[in-house]
């Protein structure tokens, strides 16, 4: 941890259960803007997160699998050392500059312009091929119910299709497959209010963002 004097607070590895829920696994004092956490590993990736108990400290997601991962959580944060890691990492940087290209766009470049429509194509695509490469494993799932909104419908239908029948069979599995085959939204319609993790590891849900 760079900047911000963190010496003595207590930082924390948690992992995120089938109910999505957290679950602690070690915690760590930092020193001198260090920290060292450590854990035991499932035979497939499964997502992690690095988190202060206080909500406003910067927080980062990691895959857990085995070998020495080094986390640099400065904002934005970086996360390597294994091989699924060096993956997210590069995944998450093609991400934010494909965010930031879109943002760049001129102010009147709206969103039927050619140049925006290539950039969300790009941004699209993306994510499909990275979860296409981890849709069997507990990291593809979570980010799925995560990009879902954000690519095609037929994109998300065949993603589900691939995943682990456990999930497949899960409630938010269940939850995000009926809304796709459901009837599109009109005017006053009730909203799902899907609740999962940012790459923070912040809670965030639909109703944060309506009202």
């Amino acid at each position: 941890l760079e900047g911000a004097d963190y010496s003595g607070k207590t930082i924390y590895l948690k992992y995120i259960n089938d109910s999505y829920d957290y679950v602690d696994i070690d915690s760590s004092k930092i020193e001198n803007g260090n920290f060292f956490l450590k854990g035991n590993v499932q035979d497939t990736p499964r997502l992690g997160f690095v988190l202060f108990k206080e909500r406003n400290l910067p927080g980062a997601m990691i895959i857990l699998e085995p070998g020495n991962i080094s986390l640099t959580m400065t904002q934005p944060y970086t996360v390597k050392g294994t091989p699924k890691n060096d993956e997210f990492q590069q995944f998450y940087n093609e991400q934010n500059k494909m965010v930031e290209k879109i943002y760049s766009l001129p102010p009147k470049t709206g969103e039927n312009s050619k140049e925006y429509q290539e950039l969300y194509g790009q941004l699209k695509k993306s994510s499909a091929d990275y979860l296409r490469k981890n849709i069997k494993n507990k990291v593809g799932e979570y980010l799925l119910l995560d990009l879902s909104g954000s690519l095609d419908k037929e994109t998300v239908l065949e993603l589900l299709a691939e995943t682990r029948t456990d999930f497949s069979k899960s409630k938010l599995a269940r939850q995000l497959h009926q809304s796709l085959n459901s009837r599109q939204p009109s005017i006053g319609d009730n909203y799902l209010d899907v609740k999962l993790y940012n790459e923070e590891g912040k809670e965030v849900s639909l109703s944060d963002y309506i009202g």
